[in-house]
């Protein structure tokens, strides 16, 4: 993300990247059935928006569809656009968007979509056990 954004930034002439905040769906785990579960979960989000956006909302009793966007990306791309993996990845990837770019707030979504907050939850808990530490080893940035 962070070398594309500043790139961005720069071809829409608003110069130098000077300070900016993040929001990133985040979500630890070990198990490829909960990564692609979460992305699920984002994609999710992504087609309610979508569908927000429609001029006739598309629903199903009080509930609002959800319908697939066009050029959706598999849950595949979903899951390495987003920051879902192991601990270490999690960490790396946190660290290369704060060294590509000046992120002075970086703001986290556990849960997202439909997720059960149990999993939201494990995700939460191994993101203070595992991640942090390892972001707070890292020069770069001041975690603590």
């Amino acid at each position: 993300m962070g070398h594309a954004t500043a790139a961005k930034w720069q071809a829409a002439g608003l110069g130098p990247l000077q300070r900016l905040g993040v929001q990133q769906y985040i979500h630890v785990t070990d198990s490829r059935e909960d990564a692609l579960k979460a992305a699920d979960c984002a994609r999710f989000v992504g087609r309610m928006a979508g569908g927000l956006r429609s001029r006739d909302i598309a629903r199903t009793g009080a509930m609002i569809d959800a319908p697939p966007l066009p050029d959706e990306p598999s849950l595949e791309t979903i899951a390495q656009n987003i920051i879902i993996g192991p601990p270490e990845h999690v960490a790396e990837r946190i660290a290369a968007e704060c060294a590509a770019l000046p992120i002075t707030h970086y703001n986290t979504f556990f849960q997202f979509g439909d997720m059960p907050l149990s999993m939201a939850a494990r995700s939460l808990e191994r993101f203070g056990a595992e991640v942090l530490p390892l972001l707070a080893t890292t020069p770069e940035l001041a975690v603590g």
